[in-house]
């Protein structure tokens, strides 16, 4: 492995172990949603050891159509303040709840995602991202299977100055390479856009992402605990992105500085 100093986790999800196994075995959307079969719920209970190796991550609550968003971010900030390399990252309120979940934010930044947030529903959300759009905050926004190109560009023209992170380099539920070319390639054309590789395992695709969007807008994240089978470490992770023969310096860009630059503007005053 190279010799990296330093990595930063874009995506990581936190849950109860218990919680999320009785959801996945009884929910009456388990066989609509590809999400629920592909969680490696057991791995829950070692999130220390997954994350003993990174110097900070982005923890966001587990995402399920039952989720209630506001005791989920209430879980999410009472884990934060218990570990220090956790940047929580809060589902996106409804305008009613915007107020109170803004009073907790240490980030600007929230997390939107299909299962909880319909597109055509946007404006029920309209407080938050006007307040990411005023304050230069971040969306980071899992890909739509079906629109999701004219969904952003409806969010550019209403929230100008809001930054995105599209999850999964804009991935569908197919992980259809030509698909995810086309989203790389709209989206980078967008210089407040940028993208993580959680769930990416094509290198191609990383390396197109690459070619167009820059090294400077492309984040390393893992979206545990969604791995079907074994969870891989860190350090093998790292190991198969060196594949890309990147230079030291864009490496670290990847695994580090772009996300630290990333807190560094939402962190809250």
């Amino acid at each position: 492995m190279k010799n990296v100093i330093k990595i930063i986790d874009t995506h990581v999800h936190i849950g109860n172990k218990e919680k999320c196994r009785e959801i996945v075995s009884n929910s009456p959307y388990k066989n609509i949603y590809k999400l629920y079969d592909s969680i490696n719920v057991e791995a829950l209970d070692y999130i220390n050891e997954y994350t003993k190796e990174l110097d900070n991550y982005f923890a966001m609550p587990m995402v399920f159509k039952e989720t209630n968003i506001s005791i989920a971010n209430e879980e999410i900030l009472i884990y934060a303040n218990k570990n220090r390399k956790a940047i929580p990252v809060l589902l996106v309120p409804n305008d009613d709840d915007f107020d109170s979940t803004l009073n907790k934010m240490r980030y600007n930044i929230l997390k939107e995602h299909f299962l909880l947030h319909l597109a055509v529903d946007y404006k029920k959300r309209i407080k938050s991202y006007q307040y990411l759009s005023d304050v230069n905050g971040f969306l980071l926004l899992h890909p739509l299977s079906n629109g999701v190109k004219e969904y952003i560009s409806m969010l550019r023209k209403n929230f100008p100055n809001m930054n995105i992170i599209v999850a999964h380099l804009g991935r569908n539920g197919n992980c259809d390479e030509l698909y995810t070319k086309e989203m790389i390639e709209f989206c980078s054309m967008d210089s407040k856009i940028y993208s993580d590789i959680s769930t990416i395992t094509n290198l191609d695709l990383i390396k197109y992402a690459i070619e167009h969007y820059k090294v400077d807008k492309i984040l390393f994240g893992s979206d545990f605990p969604y791995f079907q089978g074994p969870i891989p470490s860190i350090k093998a992770q790292i190991s198969y992105l060196e594949r890309l023969e990147l230079s030291l310096e864009q490496f670290e860009k990847i695994l580090y500085f772009n996300a630290k630059q990333i807190i560094n503007l939402v962190r809250k005053q």
